[in-house]
């Protein structure tokens, strides 16, 4: 049995295509590797690891409440922190991840992802029901240079939705027309630059809903929560958990009372560990919000890598398939039938079992 001690971790990449490999240091030297794709089950990936490696101290040292669990969340972040990187530095994997039809599910595995150009950095779990490349209108003037899009986690984003990060024309100048757009070339109109415009980026906060065909103008910060209506038209800020509609959108009522998102903005479940966050799905997706507020009261930290002692939340997800060790090592045999032969490998590693 190999004790795990002096943990570290490192990522190596493939130089253009998955899957990436994460090397994991157990015992002086000891390597273990585990090979994914963007489209894993990491969290599963992750507890297979565990209990294959026998890993009894937290990945990265330091205390925790929950080992095991805890080195299923630092494996886990490791392995998305892996996909970020790599997307970020090579953009034939970025082209081909984006062009996946598993795309969504990628989506959940990652961090950041940021598209090439810097215009655009969209955040875990959101998606787009459209090209990511056609989200954002700009003319690409170097006026326009700052003004990106920014996404936050969890966010939904409907077909035909349009963020005009810097598609304006200057309307203080006699005229409005685009001279040095329009004669492109034309030395004479070179010193009077551009009458391109622009309010600023768009930032949109996580947890948001934006609907079919809607337009969000430049300048604008949608807050966390909010839901923007089917074809509505975004000219000012949108506090959280409002829902807008219309041209101008404005705000036709809040999702909740000013108490109930006063609690929701201070537990920011889209900051959670992907496997907290898995097994409390049924208190996020229930109507009645009562027992989520009690499973995670005021300072409690959402992680089973927090120090013995601090506040922890009161799980009442009930038994679930990454609650407890029996459900871990049940997961153990089925990924057994289901992960590539490979998925261990190197020298010294241990076969599946």
């Amino acid at each position: 049995m190999v004790r795990a001690r002096d943990l570290a971790l490192c990522v190596m990449f493939a130089v253009a295509v998955m899957p990436l490999r994460l090397e994991i240091e157990v015992n002086e030297g000891q390597m273990r590797t585990l090979i994914f794709e963007p489209s894993d089950d990491l969290t599963a990936l992750a507890w297979h690891a565990v209990g294959t490696f026998y890993l009894d101290r937290p990945v990265g040292g330091g205390e925790a409440r929950d080992v095991e669990a805890c080195n299923v969340e630092r494996l886990v972040e490791a392995m998305s922190s892996s996909i970020d990187e790599h997307l970020a530095t090579n953009a034939s994997a970025l082209a081909a991840f984006l062009a996946d039809a598993r795309v969504l599910h990628a989506h959940y595995n990652r961090g950041v992802l940021r598209e090439a150009r810097g215009r655009l950095a969209i955040g875990t779990g959101s998606y787009a029901n459209g090209d990511l490349g056609e989200l954002v209108r700009s003319h690409g003037d170097p006026a326009c240079d700052a003004a990106g899009l920014t996404v936050g986690k969890f966010c939904s984003i409907a077909k035909g939705v349009e963020f005009f990060t810097c598609f304006d024309h200057e309307t203080r100048f006699a005229t409005s027309y685009p001279f040095a757009h329009v004669f492109d070339g034309d030395k004479a109109l070179e010193p009077y630059g551009s009458n391109v415009a622009t309010k600023g980026g768009v930032d949109v906060g996580n947890d948001v809903w934006i609907g079919r065909d809607a337009i969000v103008m430049s300048g604008v910060a949608i807050g966390h929560g909010a839901v923007v209506g089917a074809r509505a038209i975004v000219t000012r800020d949108v506090r959280p958990y409002a829902v807008v509609a219309g041209n101008p959108a404005r705000e036709v009522k809040r999702r909740f009372d000013d108490a109930t998102v006063e609690l929701l903005l201070e537990l920011r479940w889209w900051d959670w560990p992907r496997p907290v966050l898995e097994r409390h799905v049924g208190l996020l997706q229930s109507l009645d919000l009562a027992p989520l507020f009690a499973a995670f009261p005021p300072g409690a930290i959402a992680s089973d890598c927090a120090p013995p002692g601090a506040a922890a939340p009161v799980d009442r997800a009930g038994p679930g398939p990454r609650d407890t060790r029996a459900a871990a090592a049940a997961a153990r045999g089925r990924l057994a039938a289901e992960l590539r032969a490979a998925v261990l490998e190197g020298a010294g590693t241990s076969g599946l079992p």
